[in-house]
Parts: structure tokens; sequence; C-alpha cells
């Protein structure tokens, strides 16, 4: 199985970013899976080009990326993405120094999609190790839910035989905005990478 497993690259309004740490941290092969990391870069007006674009480059059987939620203590597994994208803090610009202001990611599509991965068997995976994890059901409504809803509304457009999703990690213990309880960075990979091995159930 080859899987696209993306974090955010470091930009202005977040220069540090869990997501990006943890994706470096992780192995190249977790037992049958391949494991190809990629960057996803801050963009709220075009992350569906940038997406396709890897996509078409690697042909995965699974796409998922990693984003930080600063707020949480547990490895959280997204289950929908919606098209809906508003941000209230005019200093968190992308890459192309836009904030969107409640406006749909994709004019004209559906509503909300379901993550098609298995992260019941990837919640188990990790429970079974210890992981603190949780299913969640919002991935906000910035940069990390515009990628989950356009990965998966590229699998309803154009890729009916590849899975995708969101994981968000909790802040490493190096992060200079750390609000509640952090992580090891590698602590975080390894807790990933066992919840990669739930795609193999």
């Amino acid at each position: 199985m080859r899987v696209v497993i993306t974090g955010f690259s470091p930009s202005e309004s977040h220069p540090v970013n869990t997501s990006y740490e943890v994706k470096n941290a992780l192995s190249d092969h977790v037992d049958g899976i391949e494991l190809i990391r990629e960057d996803l870069i801050s963009s709220y007006r075009h992350p569906l080009d940038y997406i396709d674009m890897l996509i078409q480059k690697h042909r995965p059987d699974a796409f998922i990326c990693m984003g930080q939620a600063l707020r949480r203590e547990v490895i959280s597994l997204e289950k929908v993405g919606i098209n809906y994208q508003n941000e209230d803090r005019d200093w968190a610009v992308d890459e192309e120094g836009f904030v969107p202001k409640d406006r749909p990611i994709i004019e004209g599509g559906p509503d909300a999609f379901f993550t098609n991965l298995p992260i019941q068997a990837m919640l188990q995976r990790m429970k079974q190790e210890g992981y603190p994890c949780e299913i969640s059901l919002t991935a906000g409504a910035i940069g990390c839910n515009n990628a989950l809803y356009s990965v998966l509304y590229l699998i309803h457009t154009k890729y009916p035989n590849m899975m995708g999703g969101f994981i968000h990690v909790p802040a490493h213990h190096q992060h200079p905005r750390r609000i509640g309880k952090s992580f090891d960075t590698q602590y975080l990979a390894s807790g990933v990478e066992t919840a990669l091995r739930g795609l193999l159930d």
C-alpha cells in the first residue's frame, strides 16, 4: 500500500507547526505501507489544485493530511470535512496573503463529506498501544478542514478508489504556542504510524 502523508509547512502565521515535525519523523515504511511524506502549503483559495498535483505525482492508495491542534491533548482522527472556511484572525494569512471570510471552499460543492479511512480500526490500534486518541467531528473552518474537504472532494469526483482523511496532532514539547499537555515529536510520530497500521486491518 502506498500512502501520501502531509504536514503543513511553516508559514508566516504559523512559523512552528507540529504536523511538519511529525511528518519529518515518520518512517519510510510501516509494515506493508510505503509512506511518501510531502509538505502541504497554506492556501485558502487553491488547496484543491496543490493536493491534486500530489495525487497525480504519486498515485497513492490513500492520501492523509496532518495538522496541529494546539488546544487538543490527543491524536485526533477527523470524521468529516465541511465546505466552509472562515478565519476570524486577520493576521492568519496564507502563503498568498489571503484571509477567508464566511465562504465555501468549493463553490457549489456538497456541504460535507465523511472520510473513507477505516478510522475505527485506526483508533483501536492506537488505543491498544496506549496512545491518547479520539475520533473528532470537527476539523475547524480554516487550513486543516480545507485540506480534508479538498481530499474528499477529489475522491468523490476523480479518484473513487483512493482513501483519504485527516489526522490532527497536539503540540510537541518545543512548540512556543503550546497551551496544555505536549508530547515528544517521535512519540507522536509513533502514534501516527500505529494508526496507519489500521489501514491494513
